[in-house]
């Protein structure tokens, strides 16, 4: 499991989730313990080989465990990345990709960074296949990092058929994705946890179950095609699961989508995935929402900060905000203009959505000019 960012999720800021357990116990020295049983949940400290005997992991295959350290930054993040987000409703809502933005934008200011949105409502891996090529002939990606599972489960209880076909359609595309010209990595992420309890849907805690088991077969499948993987399951679990035992505000809506205070979490589990470390990221005073709810989600980040300086703050949501406008006009791009529409084509809305990229990207050169 993800350590650094479950240790730092327990430390809890007291006005969100005051009262948090003790943190757990570390894996074993071997960092393998025997699997669960069927559809049993994991327990704090957990590290698990392999999700089971499943058919599509070769013998040769020896997957890591969910996410057992984080990956190396430098590999991932390169000077003019185009960045791309492909996944389903979690996704779309932007907020968490806007806030991932933010951080990488301010920390590589000179690095010509940009960042894609490539979510859809009701998305899964199988109809990702039918869209995925649009979406990425229209960013022209670099990097692709990709987040399915939520829709893939169904809000059913874990079974194989769910698990079976989530695999088949993950490995193609992934596969999809690595033909696509230009993409030079590609990142795949579990599907977030929901606030057990909270679903407004039936079959509440089995729903974390079959997600549980999709996030492993995602890390196996990842393995298997020779991709990158970043957990986001274990992690929104235990944030959950102490906002609940607190008493705390509400993360989700209905239970199932983050809040935008908890995508900012999520951002920051991505963060630490993907190797960003404090010293990297502290300097710039991350910080994309207003002071007083940056505060009560501080406790429950990824990466442990302090309190920013109150100018980086104001520069830090000010990069978040700019973001806004770049959204909205691919957005229109992608999923309003096809690209024979005559009125308000395409090219005509992603050269808008260039010039406001070129407007962020100018902000952020002068205000973090330091940080280069």
């Amino acid at each position: 499991m993800m350590t650094m960012p479950r240790l730092a999720l327990m430390v809890i800021a007291s006005t969100l989730l005051a009262g948090c357990g003790s943190p757990p116990s570390g894996p074993s020295s071997t960092g393998i313990q025997t699997p669960r049983p069927e559809g049993a949940m994991p327990r704090d400290g957990d590290v698990i080989a392999k999700p089971g005997e499943r058919k599509v992991i070769q013998a040769s295959v020896q997957p890591e465990p969910i996410q057992a350290e984080p990956l190396k930054f430098d590999e991932i993040i390169k000077s003019g990345d185009r960045i791309a987000f492909v996944g389903d409703d979690v996704t779309q809502q932007q907020f968490y990709v806007r806030s991932l933005g933010t951080a990488l934008l301010c920390m590589k200011p000179g690095y010509g960074l940009r960042l894609f949105n490539g979510g859809i409502d009701g998305a899964t891996a199988t109809t990702a296949l039918d869209w995925a090529d649009d979406f990425l002939v229209t960013s022209k990606p670099t990097v692709v990092f990709l987040c399915f599972g939520l829709n893939d489960g169904k809000n059913l209880p874990p079974s194989d058929a769910v698990v079976d076909k989530y695999e088949d359609s993950l490995g193609k595309l992934i596969e999809k994705v690595k033909a696509t010209q230009g993409v030079r990595e590609v990142v795949v992420m579990s599907a977030p946890a929901v606030q057990t309890g909270q679903v407004e849907q039936g079959n509440k805690g089995g729903y974390n179950q079959t997600l549980y088991r999709l996030a492993m077969s995602a890390q196996t499948i990842a393995t298997v095609k020779k991709v990158k993987f970043v957990d986001l399951y274990d992690p929104m679990r235990v944030v959950y699961t102490e906002a609940a035992r607190a008493g705390g505000d509400m993360l989700t809506i209905g239970g199932r989508l983050p809040t935008e205070d908890a995508h900012t979490v999520l951002a920051s589990v991505i963060l630490y995935g993907i190797g960003v470390t404090r010293p990297m990221l502290e300097p710039v005073g991350w910080a994309p929402l207003k002071a007083p709810r940056m505060g009560r989600i501080r406790g429950a980040l990824g990466i442990t900060l302090s309190e920013p300086d109150y100018r980086l703050a104001v520069q830090s949501r000010t990069v978040y905000e700019k973001m806004r406008e770049f959204d909205a006009l691919f957005f229109q791009a992608w999923r309003l203009a096809k690209p024979d529409r005559k009125t308000r084509s395409r090219p005509e809305l992603l050269e808008q959505a260039d010039a406001s990229w070129f407007e962020l990207d100018t902000y952020v050169r002068g205000a973090y000019a330091s940080a280069r």
